[in-house]
C-alpha cells in the first residue's frame, strides 16, 4: 500500500471532474480518427521500412477510403486548401516564408 493514497483519492472527491476530462478526451480522439484519415495515412507513408509498417500503412489507406466515402476527409482538404492560400497572400504569416 502506498502511504497517503487513501488522502490523494479523496482529495479527487467523486470522480466528476476526471469523467468529465475522460469524456472530453473520447470526444477528441473520435473526431480526431474520423476527420484525421488523411493524415494519418500521410504519417504511415514516412515510417521506415519496419515489421509491421506496411500492414499499418495498408490499414490507412483503407480507413481513409472509408471516411472518404462517407465525405469525412472533406473538411481537413478544405482547411488545408485554404491555409495554402493564405500563405500565398502577401503580409500573412511572414516568418513562415523565411
Amino acid at each position: 500500500m502506498i502511504p497517503g493514497a487513501d488522502h490523494r483519492i479523496e482529495a479527487i472527491g467523486d470522480g466528476g471532474a476526471a469523467r468529465q476530462a475522460l469524456r472530453l478526451l473520447a470526444a477528441g480522439l473520435l473526431v480526431g480518427v474520423l476527420l484525421g484519415a488523411t493524415p494519418l495515412r500521410q504519417w504511415t507513408e514516412s515510417l521506415p521500412d519496419v515489421p509491421g509498417a506496411t500492414a499499418l500503412h495498408d490499414a490507412a489507406v483503407a480507413w481513409e477510403a472509408a471516411m472518404d466515402r462517407l465525405r469525412l476527409t472533406r473538411p481537413y482538404t478544405a482547411m488545408r486548401e485554404a491555409l495554402r492560400g493564405l500563405e500565398d497572400t502577401p503580409g500573412w504569416w511572414p516568418s513562415a516564408r523565411e
